[in-house]
């Protein structure tokens, strides 16, 4: 009989040692809604574990809307930001540093240029801007991705050059 425990027990210990081991964090997927951030108003993003701790990410975020009665004006903004981050640490809660391009448009149906007041962001054209993110990263037990961080972006055109500096606050999976 105690033979026999001791066995069960040299069985499965290498099975429940590996389930505790196992990471949550190792999951190379992870969809989420990011508000501010990299995608200026919002963003869609999914996020790709390419290597260790190195993920790929590639977003988009849409918004249209009309102002007017008689003859309103419809407005349309596009931005797709495409990083690269480092998560740095090892448990469920990290360091995520990250560097990437993102392409953005904002456009008119009505004449001319418009400046938003707002540093890179004028209405009727588009452009390609440098951006980053300083931030944390926290994977729940329940696969939630949580992400809080800061995201200065540096925008190249010369209407519209110039330096942002934008929050950012992620919810989403991994998987």
């Amino acid at each position: 009989m105690r033979a026999s425990f001791i066995f069960l027990l040299i069985t499965i210990s290498p099975v429940t040692k590996r389930l505790i081991a196992q990471d949550i964090s190792a999951k190379p997927n992870a969809v989420y809604l990011e508000l501010l951030g990299n995608g200026l108003i919002y963003s869609l993003n999914y996020e790709r574990n390419i290597t260790g701790n190195i993920y790929v990410r590639a977003g988009g975020m849409f918004l249209g809307f009309s102002i007017g009665d008689s003859n309103p004006s419809k407005y349309r903004f596009y931005s797709f930001p495409f990083m690269l981050n480092k998560v740095i640490g090892k448990k469920k809660g990290n360091l995520e540093l990250g560097v990437g391009l993102l392409y953005y448009s904002f456009n008119a149906e009505s004449s001319g240029v418009q400046d938003t007041g707002y540093p890179g962001i004028i209405i009727g054209e588009q452009g390609i801007g440098l951006t980053s993110t300083v931030g944390y990263r926290h994977i729940f037990t329940n696969n939630m991705l949580f992400r809080v961080g800061f995201q200065p972006s540096y925008y190249f055109k010369s209407i519209s050059k110039g330096l942002t500096m934008s929050p950012g606050i992620s919810i989403g999976k991994v998987f």
